[in-house]
């Protein structure tokens, strides 16, 4: 919603930055804000990271992968973005 005298786009409830605490048991409490939560950001427990949306963890590779789409045996390497 803009603001007519002024431009500027006026915040409201949607878009209001409200954070959502997820405590990791090792480092502690992480803050992910609402817009990371809408827009499918999450918490990954075991690289202790937020992944981006369509990111996977690959147990084979104990890594995340963006656009993870699977782990191929034969070269022993995780399928996503870069590959």
């Amino acid at each position: 919603v803009m603001d007519e005298a002024t431009g500027y786009r006026k915040p409201n409830a949607a878009t209001e930055s409200v954070e959502q605490t997820i405590f990791d048991r090792d480092s502690g409490p992480v803050t992910l804000s609402s817009r990371q939560a809408e827009q499918g950001f999450k918490w990954c427990n075991t690289c202790r990271v937020i992944r981006p949306p369509r990111a996977s963890h690959c147990a084979d590779c104990n890594a995340c992968v963006l656009r993870f789409d699977h782990h191929c045996p034969f070269v022993n390497n995780c399928v996503g973005q870069r590959n």
